[in-house]
């Protein structure tokens, strides 16, 4: 976390977190701009965990200024909002953490998105339980969708120097 750099990463026990987009701006020089909860990311004789990927890809979105899915206007997901406050509480998260991260909507005007995808790398799995009726979003958001691929392209647009392809 030590220098002139928009993002800095820093480790932890507890949680997994990035800045998002210019908001890296606000943070102090010697302060962290993204986290990594090094317990999610390897394990204790120092193997790489199955999510390792899927977590640095999108703490990197945040970064790089996207937003959770799940939160997305389109989203409509039928939250059981008691049971995921109750069980999100116990983590240590506050109200608005909970808030922010969970059940607030992006108004649409409001951030650069395509139409819902519920394959995103931004979007965390939904288990039936945490929801009403038979709803569920499972085992999605393991690596870049097609559409996340698009939305950065569209934002970060090729400046003529790229060593990629662009699907």
């Amino acid at each position: 976390t030590d220098g002139a750099s928009d993002i800095r990463i820093g480790f932890n026990e507890h949680l997994n977190w990035s800045a998002i987009g210019t908001d890296t701006l606000l943070a102090e020089p010697d302060e962290s701009t993204m986290e990594f909860n090094l317990k999610e990311l390897y394990t204790a004789d120092l193997k790489p965990m199955p999510d390792l990927t899927r977590i640095v890809l999108h703490e990197f979105g945040h970064a790089l200024g996207a937003v959770h899915e799940h939160q997305h206007p389109q989203a409509n997901i039928p939250w059981n909002e008691p049971l995921v406050r109750s069980l999100l509480s116990q983590t240590g998260l506050s109200e608005e953490e909970i808030n922010t991260n969970f059940f607030d909507r992006y108004e649409a005007a409001d951030f650069h998105h395509s139409a819902y995808d519920r394959d995103s790398i931004m979007h965390f799995d939904i288990p039936n339980g945490l929801t009403l009726g038979d709803f569920e979003i499972i085992n999605v958001g393991k690596t870049l969708s097609i559409n996340d691929i698009a939305v950065m392209g569209a934002i970060y647009a090729d400046r003529g120097n790229s060593k990629f392809e662009t699907p």
